[in-house]
């Protein structure tokens, strides 16, 4: 698959998808928008219960702790993103629920 370095990373085994992330020190940031349906893609609820996830990122594989964002936090993280990839408040806009930001941080 290929995967653009600071763009997109892949969850290695739970989606065939590249997720666009944000780069916020040494973790990837992800979003489970998707596209704004109502409801969470498969993938958030895959990757927050495997103990151990990885990502693709360009040609490497890169061992990650996902963990889930919420409250302030969270809510500055979509900003930001939103600056980045406008896209991203058509999402928000779209649905009533709580849009899911994942903090993939290396481990190793």
């Amino acid at each position: 698959m290929a995967v653009l370095p600071g763009v997109s990373v892949s969850l290695v085994g739970l989606t065939s998808d590249p997720l666009d992330y944000l780069p916020d020190g040494e973790r990837f940031v992800v979003f489970g928008t998707k596209g704004g349906a109502p409801t969470d893609p498969h993938w958030v609820r895959n990757v927050l219960a495997d103990a151990e996830p990885s990502v693709e990122l360009g040609d490497r594989v890169v061992a990650v702790r996902a963990v889930e964002i919420t409250g302030p936090e969270a809510d500055e993280l979509y900003a930001r993103q939103v600056e980045r990839r406008p896209g991203f408040a058509e999402y928000k806009r779209k649905t009533s629920r709580w849009i899911p930001v994942i903090a993939l941080e290396p481990v190793g």
